[in-house]
């Protein structure tokens, strides 16, 4: 699955181990992925920067991390718990920046445009 789960290198070896393994639940992490990814790409967007570390770093990650454990902690393997809990703990930084070479041009892409 290509897209918003490769924004962190937790998201692309998360993708490839569920690729390889094709576990039941693949499906359900990749929703949960895509609805997480673009509640925290509108945050980033509309929050101002005095308010964004807080919320971002205790409300709404407090909120994910809770989820993941409601959710998948007694479904997934350990990595993949551990890349999961990565790919939260790295979009909800205040600073996060797409951190793949894909990612970083794409976003290259849409500053060039006019």
């Amino acid at each position: 699955m290509a897209g918003v789960i490769g924004l962190t290198h937790a998201g692309q070896y998360l993708d490839d181990v569920l690729f390889k393994n094709n576990p039941p639940y693949k499906l359900k992490i990749y929703k949960f992925i895509n609805n997480f990814t673009s509640r925290c790409k509108n945050l980033h967007k509309c929050l101002d920067l005095n308010d964004k570390k807080f919320i971002l770093e205790t409300c709404v990650r407090k909120e994910y991390f809770k989820m993941v454990d409601n959710n998948f902690k007694e479904i997934v393997t350990d990595l993949e718990y551990r890349l999961l809990t990565n790919y939260v703990y790295t979009l909800t930084r205040d600073d996060f920046n797409p951190s793949t070479k894909t990612q970083k041009s794409l976003s290259n892409k849409k500053s060039a445009l006019p």
